[in-house]
């Protein structure tokens, strides 16, 4: 559900109030519990910054980014040059 586009960030939450909402017996059956492993903090609602730099440290070491990843990728660093990407994605 997430993106790059417009509104991309807003998806899920509207999701997820959308099933509580309209499934209140499924969501307290089970489908919090699933939903919960999935996005751990869903209940969350006191996100100041070391709330938000904790939950991005658990989001780095379970998608394996390590240490130095802080945001945005260093595109600086890539061994093709942006002329050779259309040629790379090719092969």
């Amino acid at each position: 559900m997430l993106g790059a586009s417009p509104g991309a960030s807003t998806a899920v939450p509207i999701m997820l109030d959308l099933l509580r909402s309209a499934f209140p017996a499924q969501w307290h059956r089970g489908w919090k519990d699933v939903m919960s492993q999935a996005i751990p903090d869903i209940d969350r609602t006191d996100w100041d910054a070391e709330a938000v730099g904790a939950s991005s440290a658990a989001t780095d070491v379970a998608l394996g980014l390590g240490a130095s990843h802080v945001g945005a990728p260093d595109l600086g660093t890539s061994d093709l040059g942006a002329s050779d990407l259309g040629t790379s994605m090719r092969n």
